[in-house]
């Protein structure tokens, strides 16, 4: 048993190590990417 306070952070800091991954397996995959501008989003 945990208390919910710490239960919450486990799971944010799990989407947090999710998120991670995606971001670093995208970079590896720079040869797909497309540039756009910031201000056109």
């Amino acid at each position: 048993m945990v208390e919910p306070r710490l239960f919450e952070a486990m799971l944010d800091e799990l989407a947090d190590q999710e998120l991670y991954r995606k971001a670093v397996s995208r970079l590896a995959d720079k040869a797909r990417a497309v540039e756009v501008d910031i201000d056109e989003l």
